[in-house]
């Protein structure tokens, strides 16, 4: 399963957030499971283009990208009044295959538009969020999620082709510097390190960069293949030198440095909740039953689950031929949701680029009653709880 791990053990965003949605207790035990309860996503993934500002040899969607598909201002504008209006999310993120500040159409109205209802997260490459600081939409974020994915120009360049790292770097400092001198606590800056072949030894200086831009919070992932042609993950050799730089390196906290090493390059071990290890196997791919998450790609299909993102086969709709509101809930959206749950099943899930996993097996516990499923309201937005 995929992990992102946090560099301080208070940051990492734990699993257990699914709960604020209290869906699973339309699915008591004892009940025979039929969908009947129609949710609207908790989480809507928007993905406007697939035009990019670089060349990342580790994307996964490069496939994808060179089909250059993207959404128009009136697709947009449909998609924003369906959620406003009928479907109305907790968050929305917006995000690739490409850039998603390099659409074609008005990102920063769209913003504006989707921020008077829902909090709005952003997954960039840092490259024109000048343009959004310009004109004051960059505040309108609930988080800004940029790859640190090298700590100079010489390695920026080797992983993501192109010369940016002065330009990304003096976008993050800028923001920093009028967050920290008007006192504001959105957008949240969250640096992910995305250690990959072409980086991995230049792990702990990385982590050092990410420290010295002063984000709310820096996590570390190590990339997978995510499309079946891409070979950019980590050797079991090079997990094993992430590891070992952890554990040598006096910078990490000594305390959590066992734990984070870890979380960071064996990742396949059960999640936690509160310091204890969840074991017990889903019963159901409750992500997909309980609505949680809906993605609507750039040309234009709509999609429940991630990593079949690529996969037509599972694509519930598409707006170019039929109205959002006509696609969710659908006897479509249905038979989606029933082979989805299947495929999880019968263990067919590539577990590495599922991170529902894991949320899936915290709701199975609540509903056998393992756990309990409150959390505490004044939480909801410090544990990002919009954002499954």
């Amino acid at each position: 399963m995929p992990l992102t791990a946090s560099l301080a053990p208070e940051k990492n965003i734990g699993v257990e957030k699914v709960l604020y949605t209290g869906r699973i207790s339309h699915y008591p035990m004892g009940k025979e499971l039929e969908i009947d309860r129609i949710f609207p996503s908790w989480t809507v993934g928007l993905s406007p283009t697939s035009r990019c500002t670089r060349e990342c040899f580790f994307c996964s969607h490069q496939t994808r990208n060179k089909r250059g598909y993207f959404l128009t201002e009136e697709q947009m504008e449909e998609i924003v009044n369906d959620l406003k209006n009928f479907l109305t999310p907790r968050g929305v993120i917006l995000a690739g295959g490409g850039e998603p500040t390099f659409w074609e159409g008005n990102l920063a109205y769209y913003v504006r538009r989707l921020s008077e209802f829902c909090a709005v997260g952003i997954d960039t490459n840092g490259t024109l969020l000048d343009r959004f600081l310009r004109d004051e939409t960059i505040w309108r974020f609930f988080y800004i999620t940029i790859p640190i994915i090298g700590h100079n120009r010489e390695l920026y360049l080797a992983v993501c082709g192109r010369d940016q790292f002065d330009l990304v770097d003096r976008n993050l400092r800028e923001i920093m510097r009028i967050k920290k001198l008007m006192g504001f606590t959105y957008p949240y800056i969250n640096l992910k390190i995305a250690i990959n072949q072409r980086n991995y030894e230049n792990f702990t200086s990385m982590v050092r960069y990410a420290e010295s831009i002063g984000a709310d919070n820096i996590f570390i992932r190590c990339m997978n293949n995510f499309e079946e042609r891409t070979d950019i993950e980590l050797t079991s050799e090079q997990k094993e030198f992430i590891y070992e730089a952890v554990m040598s390196d006096e910078g990490f906290d000594r305390s959590y440095v066992r734990v984070f090493a870890e979380n960071l390059i064996r990742s396949e071990d059960p999640p936690s909740v509160k310091g204890e290890k969840l074991h017990n196997e889903p019963s159901h791919c409750w992500t997909v039953i309980l609505m949680h998450n809906m993605g609507i790609k750039q040309n234009g299909d709509v999609f429940l689950c991630v990593p079949t993102t690529d996969q037509e086969e599972f694509s519930i709709g598409n707006i170019n031929r039929t109205r959002l509101t006509e696609i969710w809930g659908s006897e479509r959206h249905l038979q989606v949701i029933r082979e989805l749950d299947q495929k999880m099943r019968n263990g067919l899930c590539d577990l590495r680029k599922c991170r529902h996993y894991r949320l899936n097996i915290v709701i199975e516990m609540v509903r056998k009653g393992i756990i309990s499923p409150s959390l505490p309201e004044d939480e909801f937005l410090k544990r990002h709880a919009p954002f499954l």
